[in-house]
Parts: structure tokens; sequence; C-alpha cells
């Protein structure tokens, strides 16, 4: 059963749900898309082979954290007709990481605070509201 969920959440070219209330890692044509789209960006055509480094360097991060870096990379990358390398995009990944932890240390919050209870209470949330983007923070 777990494994059917998890080929629903990855199937596609849409970010992926969660998977046993952890983001699923994203559908190979989704990341592929992410990938395509960078490239569009500069107007860099990429073969396969290099689409295949792209997404072996790329595949173990999150749909949130790659989608921050290619928006990210897409907004900073200065070098026209050069796609960015992956470590580049990596970078940003790790990034979106240490801002979402700082978010989560912020002072305003009540000294009750239950970063648990919020991290649960943020993933109902989305799975009541399929196809709308709930922020966080």
């Amino acid at each position: 059963m777990i494994r059917k969920k998890e080929q629903m959440a990855n199937s596609g070219n849409h970010p992926p749900k969660l998977v046993n209330g952890k983001p699923a890692k994203p559908a190979k044509d989704y990341l592929l898309g992410l990938i395509r789209k960078t490239a569009a960006a500069f107007s860099v055509g990429l073969t396969e082979e290099t689409q295949a480094v792209y997404l072996e360097y790329l595949s173990g991060y999150s749909a949130d954290k790659l989608e921050y870096a290619i928006n990210r990379t897409i907004q900073e990358w200065t070098e026209a007709h050069k796609m960015p390398t992956p470590n580049f995009i990596l970078t940003r990944c790790i990034e979106y990481s240490s801002r979402r932890s700082e978010a989560l240390d912020r002072p305003d919050k009540p000294p009750d605070w239950d970063p648990r209870f919020a991290k649960e209470l943020l993933a109902a949330v989305r799975e009541a509201n399929p196809g709308r983007k709930v922020r966080q923070g």
C-alpha cells in the first residue's frame, strides 16, 4: 500500500506530496522538467547524458528544495548561454534547508511553542488543501 502511495505521489509533472509525513523525492519527469526549465532560461541545449548527470546530483533532494534552488539559480546565475553547475544548484538546496531551520528558531514564538505540533498542523493543512500552496512561517 505504501508503494502505491509513493508512486502516486511521484507521478506526473507536479511536485510530490507527503509520503509517511515526509516530502517525497520528486519524480524523474518532474526533476527533468526543472532541469530543462533552467536550461531554457539560459538558452542552453542539454544532451541526454548531461541531463542524466544533473538527475544523479539533484535526485536526492525534495521538490521544495529543488524548486527554491532552481528559482534562485535562475535569478542569480550571470553567465548567459551557460548551464549552471550542479554544485551551484546544490548550494541553493542547502541554503533552503538553513533558511527553514532559521525560521523555526525565530525569537518571536511563544514560550510553549512546539515545533512538532507546528509541522503536524502544517502537514494536515496541506493535506486538507490539495493543489493549494500553503506557506510556512
